[in-house]
């Protein structure tokens, strides 16, 4: 498994910071490029923690004679060199903190231009709701046209009026809503970049495998890093309870004129301790209880992972049955406008039937374009929590 760990460490990391992250504003790249020193500053400091710093000190003093004049300058050095394996879990903890500090930031990272990305597909399927209101209310003021004369001639009552009013106003409350709404999602999407949102290109996103999905995600390297780290944190709290080995020793000078008297001197020696501690038991319980829950938390994430894949293939397949109907509807309909525009030419039929089964057709053909948006979404929603994600920004 920790071979596993390391290929996956890898992986992510080569790919992250070999990407282009140009999309993105200058101070995000900024956050993100102090993040990874800070990540990397942590962790070499976490893989020598447990060496012990030189320990400088000078010394001078008087005796109460006020003739005696002394001083002392020493070095000393006190070190841990055998902790029960403690050292090597240290570093093995580092390291591996290390990964999952890294792998949590490509996914930020990842996270952000799934934002992007997502944010200008929403961006895409507003015009196109405000395209459909657009044709659906040419209808609209059609029917009211149609329902207004009727109700002149006394072929409708004022109710059928009115229910055509009412949708016209509805349609023009949509219209309002979309404009808005594409406004709010401009203001939104320039806060992560600072292009111009028509000059960037949306990628066109594929289905991933159930089985590349389950072995680039994102979540569950940070689960399965996660339990080797508090696996770590374990082995070094246990280590800490048993025997250590430490090694002391110290170099000085000391010098008094009065006496004449110059010298130097050394010590060495070595310590070997074991604390006892009454909360011993209790506090690797505590330790262990956590990391086999973080263990089990492994099958919790890939059980909530794979749900949320199947989700996104059912809905990616209702939106293309979706599409398949409304696609036989736009044919329907082609047959009853070429039928509608030869009965025009015999007076059988008016202009407003012609158009209002064109408008109706629009609506249509601009459905299965929102449906098209809709699965690009569901597929860059299952793309960005792997690390399949940087292929797309790269």
């Amino acid at each position: 498994m920790y071979r596993v760990v390391i290929f996956i460490f890898f992986s992510v990391t080569l790919n992250l910071w070999a990407s282009d992250i140009s999309l993105l504003k200058i101070n995000k790249q900024e956050i993100i490029e102090q993040q990874k020193k800070e990540i990397e500053a942590n962790s070499e400091k976490l893989k020598y923690d447990w060496i012990s710093p030189l320990n400088l000190s000078t010394s001078y003093s008087k005796s109460d004679t006020d003739k005696d004049f002394i001083s002392d300058s020493s070095i000393g050095l006190g070190q841990d060199i055998f902790r029960s394996g403690g050292i090597f879990y240290k570093i093995d903890y580092a390291d591996i903190k290390l990964q999952n500090s890294l792998t949590s930031l490509a996914l930020q990272n990842t996270s952000l231009y799934e934002e992007l990305f997502i944010g200008l597909l929403k961006l895409q399927k507003l015009r196109l709701i405000l395209e459909q209101a657009h044709y659906a209310l040419l209808n609209s003021e059609i029917e009211v046209f149609l329902k207004t004369q009727q109700y002149k001639t006394g072929d409708v009552d004022i109710t059928e009026l009115n229910r055509a009013l009412r949708e016209k106003n509805i349609l023009l409350k949509t219209e309002l809503t979309a404009n808005q709404a594409i406004v709010e999602s401009e203001i939104e999407l320039k806060k992560l970049t600072d292009m111009e949102l028509k000059s960037i290109s949306i990628p066109k996103f594929t289905l991933i495998s159930k089985n590349e999905y389950e072995k680039s995600n994102y979540n569950l390297s940070i689960a399965s890093l996660s339990t080797e780290v508090s696996d770590k944190e374990y082995k070094i709290l246990r280590s800490n309870y048993l025997p250590t080995l430490s090694v002391n020793g110290a170099y000085g000078y000391m010098d008094n004129p009065n006496e004449n008297f110059s010298d130097d001197y050394y010590n060495v020696g070595a310590v070997l301790s074991m604390p006892l501690d009454y909360n011993y038991d209790v506090t690797l319980q505590e330790s262990k209880a956590s990391y086999m829950r973080k263990k089990l938390e492994i099958q919790d994430t890939k059980i909530d992972e794979l749900s949320f894949y199947e989700a996104g293939r059912s809905k990616i397949k209702n939106y293309e049955e979706h599409s398949a109907v409304t696609q036989e509807n736009i044919e329907l309909y082609i047959k009853l406008i070429d039928i509608v525009q030869k009965a025009l030419k015999s007076g059988l039929k008016t202009g407003y039937d012609l158009k209002t089964l064109q408008n109706t057709k629009m609506v249509d053909e601009l459905e299965i374009e929102i449906n098209k948006i809709n699965i690009q979404i569901e597929l860059a929603q299952l793309i960005f929590v792997t690390k399949n994600g940087e292929s797309y920004y790269e």
